[in-house]
């Protein structure tokens, strides 16, 4: 939250809303009515920031569209087998075949759905995508039909998290940093271990 990255903070909102729907649905009315009395008591810092989130002449909004194309660019040229592992194996593609043309060096594609396809091929996204999907709808369809206690909790806190992390990869790549990736399949890890056990004791 401190990054003042608009992405995360997005997927933290979408966290939450996914952690509540599964844990107590009928908290989301009064949810969304103390997130609308919290909204002028926020920072201005913040306030504002958010508000960039809807101005097309915002820097950073603007600078994601060369990264976005690049990617595209390198799925294109090689939609089956990918550039390689890494995002050091995209920049040596992208550089080598001219795909970049902004101020600000090219990193990774700024969306972790175009960075997977981008490094593995169409089978690394598939794979990756169905996965994530997967276990989001089996940890989902787990707690539904859990009784309460701390699994069904720790189930609903996982899913949530893996939904939450989902949707920040529309804007980022999670995945830069090693330890983020290792967290996130850590986290894919108890929400399928969550519902298992949900599932024999349901």
């Amino acid at each position: 939250g401190m990054t003042y990255c608009r992405a995360a903070w997005i997927g933290i909102a979408c966290a939450m809303v996914v952690m509540i729907f599964l844990w107590k649905p009928k908290l989301l009315p009064l949810f969304f009515a103390l997130c609308l009395l919290a909204a002028p008591f926020l920072p201005a810092s913040i306030w504002n920031r958010i508000l960039t989130i809807f101005d097309s002449s915002d820097s950073s909004t603007n600078s994601r569209f060369p990264l976005f194309k690049a990617g595209l660019e390198v799925i294109t040229r090689r939609p089956l087998s990918g550039a390689g592992l890494g995002t050091a194996a995209v920049q040596r593609y992208v550089k080598l075949l001219n795909f970049y043309h902004a101020r600000t060096p090219f990193v990774h594609s700024h969306n972790i759905y175009l960075q997977v396809w981008a490094e593995m091929g169409v089978l690394g996204f598939v794979g990756f995508a169905g996965s994530a999907l997967w276990g989001v709808k089996r940890a989902a369809h787990a707690v539904r039909h859990c009784a309460d206690g701390a699994v069904r909790t720790i189930t609903c806190a996982a899913c949530a998290a893996l939904c939450g992390a989902l949707v920040c990869g529309l804007a980022d790549y999670l995945w830069n940093y090693p330890r983020v990736m290792c967290i996130f399949w850590f986290v894919f890890a108890v929400a399928l271990g969550g519902a298992k056990l949900c599932e024999e004791t349901a």
